[in-house]
């Protein structure tokens, strides 16, 4: 993972996971940040587990514009590659820009 410092956008990620379905969710995780670190400007994630049926994800990306690139280029294809969508309920995402002062 590259320094965090250099995150110029973080995207939160909160999953309600359907009852049973953690490993599975876990799983199709590990696809995403497989694949999802061979894109340019990624510099890594995080990933928390909540309630019993929560799950967070952090990504740090070093733009808003590298980030954009890869929803438009390999959003749809990691998605159908890592099948999480059979793992939960809903989600909710949320992206903010930079982390001035951590370097």
């Amino acid at each position: 993972m590259d320094s965090l410092s250099s995150a110029g956008l973080i995207k939160l990620i909160r999953v309600t996971l359907r009852p049973g379905h953690r490993d599975g969710y876990l799983a199709s995780q590990a696809v995403w940040n497989r694949e999802s670190r061979l894109a340019p400007g990624y510099v890594g994630e995080l990933i928390g587990e909540g309630e019993p049926d929560e799950v967070y994800v952090i990504t740090f990306w070093r733009s808003r514009d590298e980030y954009r690139h890869w929803m438009d280029a390999e959003h749809d294809r990691i998605a159908a590659l890592a099948g999480a969508d059979a793992h939960y309920e809903r989600i909710h995402v949320r992206l903010i820009d930079g982390i001035e002062g951590m370097g």
